[in-house]
């Protein structure tokens, strides 16, 4: 009699895990196949709406300057222009002035 009471008993602990196992592999399964998919996807589409805002914002403000630099620069911003008037021979030298006559 006691042997059979412990089949029982063990029948329905084995019963009982394979419940388990397969409702917590169900779970667990239809998690990884309907969340994970979504969230790496918002995370793919933040990084891709994030860097091609970059590159945007990036290609407006190069195209920006590059049309405007050359229009701005001096000779205190572009060094070589100052080269250039030296070797012109085309040398601006300010008058020393001085209080003393």
């Amino acid at each position: 009699m006691y042997l059979h009471t412990y089949i029982y008993i063990l029948h329905t602990y084995v019963h009982t895990y394979i419940y388990i196992h397969t409702y917590l592999h169900t779970y667990i399964l239809t998690y990884l196949h309907t969340y994970v998919p979504t969230y790496i996807h918002i995370i793919h589409t933040y990084l891709c709406t994030y860097i091609h805002t970059y590159i945007l914002i990036h290609t407006y403000i190069c195209t920006y300057i590059h049309a405007h630099a050359p229009c701005t620069l001096t000779s205190a911003i572009n060094p070589w222009n100052e080269v250039y008037r030296i070797a012109a021979g085309r040398r601006k030298q300010a008058a020393t002035t001085t209080t003393l006559r």
